[in-house]
């Protein structure tokens, strides 16, 4: 499972996990790591939780930038994404 940020129909960003040990979600506006955060071990924690709570965004890569429009689930990673 992967998720991705899509612009134009491209693959620009893609979640990550942070220090290599977990995902992490912040509220909207936010990237501050002051306890509002959370953190996810696996990327289907994650994506739930994404999907369950849309007003909150997860950290992506490249760059390490927080982003919640234009995100995609794809379930299998071999599927064109």
């Amino acid at each position: 499972m992967r998720i991705v940020k899509l612009e134009k129909g491209l693959i620009t960003h893609e979640a990550y996990k942070v220090y290599g040990k977990y995902f992490q979600c912040f509220p909207r506006g936010s990237n501050k790591r002051d306890g509002t955060e959370k953190r996810f071990k696996t990327v289907e924690e994650a994506a739930v939780f994404i999907v369950q709570n849309p007003e909150w965004q997860i950290q992506v890569n490249p760059s390490a930038d927080i982003h919640s429009n234009g995100l995609v689930i794809s379930r299998d990673d071999h599927h064109g994404l």
